[in-house]
């Protein structure tokens, strides 16, 4: 009969909820701390401890007192939790998302869209100056090609090398009154042209030592750092 009441506390015992918490102190200097609850029958304490049910002889006890720590077993010359574990921990702080920089790049793009579009302006100009040197210089080979000419007719035909421009063929020396006029045409407007494009031969340096910088913070930001 004894047998069987006490089984029948044990069962009432792990059934009963954990309403506090209390630090079994024993004589050996021992601490089990954060037991749920105990009871003390037949000379034994009973008690909740990591989940199950444990019984130590009352004997060995020196007090039981509440608390508020967690359950853990103390030895004879261990310390305590320090100040800093008990402390509550921060949460975790969400991670940081990059900046957006969508705008920057898009900014970037539409500076160095408009570079390019002033650097296809200024290579339509040095285009145009170039091509009027070069038919300058083609001017002028054809006029010296008549005028070599010219110069062996006269003297094959021993007049004046002077007037070689007579000894010519008649469409020959048309073509060569022609090319010379452009001749002196071109060599007119050449320097002015010149004067024109030595400007925007210098912003075409400025601009393509900014389109490089431009480009390489862009792909500094399409990299995300």
């Amino acid at each position: 009969m004894k047998k069987a009441a006490f089984l029948i506390f044990i069962i009432m015992f792990l059934a009963a909820p954990a309403l506090a918490q209390y630090d079994i102190h024993l004589k050996n200097g021992s601490v089990i701390k954060g037991v749920g609850s105990y009871q003390e029958v037949d000379g034994q304490i009973f008690f909740r401890y990591a989940g199950g049910m444990v019984a130590i002889p009352a004997g060995e006890v020196k007090s039981i007192e509440e608390s508020r720590e967690g359950g853990r077993v103390l030895v004879p010359g261990e310390a305590g939790p320090s100040p800093e574990a008990q402390r509550p921990r921060e949460a975790p702080k969400p991670p940081q998302m990059p900046p957006d920089t969508t705008g920057a790049q898009r900014e970037i793009e539409n500076r160095i869209a408009e570079i390019d579009r002033r650097l296809q302006e200024i290579a339509k100009e040095e285009k145009g100056y170039r091509d009027m040197e070069d038919e300058y210089n083609s001017v002028r080979l054809r006029i010296e090609v008549l005028f070599q000419k010219g110069i062996a007719e006269a003297r094959k035909e021993g007049g004046d090398p002077a007037k070689w421009f007579e000894f010519l063929p008649p469409q020959e020396r048309k073509w060569a009154q022609l090319n010379t006029l452009k001749k002196n045409k071109l060599g007119k407007e050449i320097p002015e042209k010149r004067q024109e494009i030595e400007p925007l031969l210098g912003e075409k340096r400025v601009l393509l030592e900014e389109k490089q910088r431009l480009q390489e913070e862009l792909n500094r930001l399409r990299r995300g750092f």
